[in-house]
């Protein structure tokens, strides 16, 4: 139980660490996503009913 838990901090404190080297391209992908929105619904609206006619 406790390596498990040593384990997921230091996989978050991994991913805490490298984030602040993503934060330019996350601000700059803000700016597209306006644009990209209804693409992204759309492409979630047909994974969702691929996973409906699955079910």
């Amino acid at each position: 139980m406790h390596s498990s838990a040593l384990l997921c901090c230091l996989v978050l404190l991994t991913g805490v660490r490298a984030s602040p080297g993503q934060g330019t391209q996350s601000e700059n992908s803000c700016t597209h996503f306006p644009g990209n929105l209804p693409n992204m619904l759309r492409d979630l609206r047909d994974a969702f009913s691929r996973v409906k006619t699955f079910f």
